[in-house]
């Protein structure tokens, strides 16, 4: 994304300089609205360099009232909108800047940006496509698409791409750190350990390599190293604060809650649109004692309109724990309406209905996993420890073995005490 607000400066800037020009010769004179509105474009661009967005959205509302055909206004405008979080007002302006111009890969670009942002990854590839169709040797725009494609889990396509900017050796570092991600992500370790290695070599100083070792590290079960290479990644950026939650959850993973509390409260002051680091911070404060603190970040994890199921059930365990049981009734329901088609959904609706003694229902439930993925460890043992709660030995039994057939270790010592071996 780093990238991306780059390229957006550096365009933005051409735009107010070689654009202007263009476009006061297309309207034919110097005293014509669309000089006037470049001058306001000028000023608008100058006091954002102050952190003045609000007087800057005033002054681009002013320059498209002069010119409503301006269509940069509605790109700087929408830059600023996305800036603030105003989503939906800048995708407008997007819309209205490529309705003006619809040959300026530069607005798709920032569109497919946006997009991805707001999780709408299919708009963004349509819109990174639409930029290639009008400048398609632009490695730039590809590295974009690029993003959206690993955004979307879509590995091969982001493999594929990542050769071919690695062939025209376009920003070899970036692309062998995101060559690194992909291979982690789809699992392949040997694969990511030589991409990093890779990247060391085009900067032994990489914050990014270094907090993909640390990766890497964990995945091994190796915390104490992993921290070492986050904290690497933290001396070559201190403001990363990726690198702190990792670190964060390699001291958890170490028992260190006072570390890791320290290193989400550090990651959350950097960046608090991370939903993950809400929720991680809430585990770390309901393992301390600090159940209201939990409910706090539980809240914040949830980020909108959008539903982070795991922090529901937390939270409304956590409220169960508080004794508030109508708050948890409300979190429980919420779950218990969305994401039917997830396998894990489906569990933690298990969850809530054993949360609340509901032991018939949480079979259900449970069974809906194991039918959407017989290989559901987790769902098993679940279903087990319901089918005890609910005097069905025998039922509960097979399921214990199950889990443990399937590699589920917690359910040796739940088959143990129930079912006497």
């Amino acid at each position: 994304m780093k990238a991306i607000h780059l390229f957006l400066i550096c365009i933005t800037t051409f735009l107010g300089i070689a654009g202007a020009h263009a476009q006061l010769t297309d309207q034919g004179g110097i005293n014509s609205p669309r000089v006037e509105a470049t001058q306001l474009l000028q000023k608008a661009d100058y006091i954002m360099r102050f952190g003045q967005q609000t007087e800057a959205i005033a002054m681009y509302t002013n320059a498209i009232a002069m010119d409503p055909g301006f269509a940069q206004a509605y790109m700087k405008r929408a830059r600023v909108y996305q800036l603030l979080g105003q989503t939906q007002l800048a995708l407008a302006d997007y819309d209205m800047a490529i309705k003006l111009n619809p040959y300026s890969e530069v607005v798709f670009d920032s569109r497919a940006a946006l997009r991805m942002i707001a999780m709408d990854y299919k708009g963004a590839i349509e819109d990174g496509d639409k930029a290639l169709e009008i400048k398609p040797g632009d490695d730039e725009l590809r590295s974009h698409r690029l993003d959206v494609f690993i955004a979307m889990g879509e590995y091969n396509q982001a493999l594929s791409e990542i050769d071919t900017l690695i062939a025209h050796g376009f920003e070899l570092e970036h692309e062998y750190e995101k060559q690194a991600l992909v291979n982690f992500k789809r699992g392949d370790l040997k694969a990511a350990e030589s991409s990093v290695q890779k990247a060391f070599e085009v900067n032994p100083y990489s914050a990014i390599a270094h907090d993909l070792q640390g990766m890497l590290l964990m995945q091994k079960g190796d915390y104490e190293q992993a921290i070492e290479s986050f904290d690497e990644a933290i001396i070559y950026n201190a403001q990363f604060a990726l690198a702190y939650y990792n670190r964060a959850v390699a001291n958890k993973h170490l028992g260190r809650s006072a570390e890791a509390l320290s290193d989400l409260n550090t990651a959350i002051d950097m960046s608090n649109d991370m939903p993950h680091v809400f929720f991680a911070r809430a585990l770390v404060k309901k393992n301390l004692g600090d159940l209201e603190g939990a409910l706090a970040d539980y809240d914040a994890a949830q980020m909108g309109d959008s539903i982070f199921t795991q922090a529901i059930y937390n939270r409304s365990y956590t409220y169960q724990m508080l004794g508030d049981q109508l708050s948890a009734m409300a979190d429980a329901r919420a779950i218990l309406n969305v994401n039917q088609d997830d396998p894990a959904a489906w569990n933690l609706k298990g969850n809530v209905h054993v949360l609340f003694a509901e032991y018939d229902a949480a079979v259900d439930a449970y069974s809906e996993a194991i039918r959407m993925n017989p290989e559901f460890a987790r769902a098993y043992h679940n279903r087990g420890l319901a089918y005890h709660m609910s005097y069905r030995p025998m039922q509960g039994c097979d399921d214990l073995e199950r889990a443990i057939e399937l590699g589920y270790l917690d359910s040796k010592d739940a088959n143990k005490y129930f079912c006497g071996f």
